[in-house]
């Protein structure tokens, strides 16, 4: 008898390149504080104690280069080591002066923040990257690559900017995990057909649609040229995705926006959290869902009946496999390639970190449930359906029309410009050096900063828009300024000196990988 199903888990963790030197904490830098305290942190100890335990393949793992990039940033960590000391003061605080029905959240969020602080100077050592490294090496995950920040391609105007998104991904996993990425997640799921040829031509071996398509799930596809092909399963990544049918949505699950910091006085915030900044987001978070009522009629959270439902939920989603296994009329054995943002689980959905734990241990000791990495399944060959599957996104009914609608369509002409231009340069000026080197590779930099979906998908969706624009246009200008120097031949050594110094990350960066 075959094995019920095979679980691909895949999570993808990414955040926007955001670093503002001359603004510490600044609001949309402390999101990737706030995702290493809730998910990365906690994400590594789960894994590295099933490692011990277990020594089996768990996951596979989407770092992008520009969340990698801000992981091994020193500015950065310097000030995560501070944000996080900060929130451990306030949260002491609070365990004096907080109301008795909000003690037991209080206390849990303290214990949850004080722990990733202990695993990260202790453990971790303030190099996160590292461990998961070292998990890919002991064969726990496998950790994927996407664009190199994170921009959506088929909205680009050329081959050749599609590519150096493509290679300067690949050359910067290189660079932090010294081996090649075996796999490439699409960024958005954002597929055309004629990316066939560009991903395979980099070594790649596998990529990840979303569900829909024609072809459906469940097993394994190919493309004509022997490229490997995933499909996101959409019925199952709901149970866990969805705010409103799935998990995440329990009225007994701690409020994601419900935040205690607007209640308090200013004085005492300044005592406690030790900052100026005060009546901002500080992640006091000690109410639960309760249900459709105003954010100021929540209920008090409860963490020990909220872990009792993330187990209960990881033991549902298991029966889930199960019966999906039980609908396989055939005789291979079901894929179902499960796919998630990372940052759901621990950040988004608080407990989402408890029930993978206990996701983890069920299967564990499941003989109807094995969890398998994609290149597990790659290397056990067997038939594959060759398929061609039309262009399509993760976005509403597969299309594109989160990133290119009437709030955000002005981007693209700004940015079609820049990359047409920068093509041009990359054919003509290959033999750069000295200043002109370092203008092209800096004006590459900001070109591909401001090419992140990111930008167009917060100003669509109303989430951090005006940031959004902001970002776009501060890197489409630094690149026209760069390209100014260039044309001229005119160069501003403490400009150039100033921009490198903001907008540093990918030390590999090679303007030549736009060469068309």
């Amino acid at each position: 008898m075959n094995r019920a199903v095979d679980l691909a888990l895949v999570l993808h963790a990414h955040l926007p390149y955001v670093r503002e030197p001359d603004c510490e904490f600044l609001l949309e830098e402390c999101w990737l504080f706030e995702s290493l305290a809730e998910c990365y942190l906690p994400l590594l100890e789960i894994l590295e104690r099933r490692n011990v335990r277990s020594r089996i393949a768990l996951m596979n793992l989407v770092l992008s280069p520009t969340l990698s990039e801000m992981m091994i940033d020193p500015l950065l960590i310097g000030r995560f080591e501070r944000w996080l000391d900060r929130r451990i003061s306030l949260l002491q605080c609070e365990a004096v002066h907080v109301d008795v029905v909000f003690q037991g959240a209080v206390t849990d969020l303290l214990d949850r923040f004080e722990r990733s602080r202990t695993y990260w100077r202790d453990r971790c050592s303030g190099r996160p990257l590292d461990r998961f490294r070292n998990l890919q090496e002991d064969g726990v995950i496998e950790i994927l690559t996407c664009g190199v920040t994170h921009g959506f391609l088929p909205l680009m105007a050329t081959g050749a900017s599609r590519r150096a998104q493509i290679l300067g991904a690949m050359n910067n996993y290189e660079k932090h995990f010294h081996c090649k990425s075996r796999g490439f997640w699409l960024p958005e799921c954002g597929y055309l057909p004629e990316f066939e040829e560009q991903l395979t031509g980099e070594g790649i071996l596998y990529s990840i649609l979303d569900g829909h398509d024609a072809f459906g799930a469940n097993e394994m596809y190919r493309f004509a040229n022997g490229l490997g092909l995933f499909t996101r399963d959409i019925e199952a990544a709901a149970l866990v995705w969805s705010r409103e049918a799935g998990y995440p949505g329990d009225r007994r699950y701690r409020d994601f926006h419900r935040d205690s910091a607007y209640d308090r006085d200013g004085d005492y915030l300044r005592r406690c959290n030790g900052s100026e900044r005060v009546f901002e987001a500080l992640g006091l978070k000690y109410h639960r869902i309760t249900g459709e009522v105003p954010l100021e009629s929540k209920d008090p959270y409860d963490p020990a009946t909220a872990s009792e439902v993330a187990r209960e939920h990881a033991a549902e989603f298991c029966r889930y496999l199960g019966e999906r296994c039980l609908e396989n009329k055939g005789d291979s054995t079901p894929l179902i390639v499960a796919a998630f943002d990372a940052e759901l689980f621990g950040h988004w959905w608080f407990e989402g970190i408890t029930f993978l734990n206990e996701l983890f241990r069920l299967i564990e000791s499941s003989d109807a449930i094995r969890l398998v990495t994609l290149s597990d399944q790659l290397e056990r060959g067997g038939e594959a359906r060759v398929v061609s599957p039309p262009g399509s996104s993760w976005g509403e009914g597969g299309a594109f029309s989160t990133w290119l609608n009437d709030s955000n369509d002005w981007i693209y002409p700004h940015l079609r410009n820049a990359e047409r231009k920068l093509v041009e340069l990359a054919r003509n000026r290959a033999g750069a050096t000295g200043r002109e080197r370092r203008a092209l590779d800096q004006a590459a930099r900001e070109l591909m900063l401001a090419q992140a979906s990111d930008w167009a998908f917060q100003i669509s969706s109303e989430t951090a828009p005006e940031f959004a624009e902001k970002k776009t246009r501060e890197h489409v200008a630094r690149f026209l300024e760069l390209l100014s120097m260039i044309e001229t031949g005119s160069y501003d050594e403490n400009r150039m000196s100033d921009l490198e110094s903001r907008d540093n990350p990918f030390s590999e960066i090679d303007f030549r990988l736009f060469t068309p």
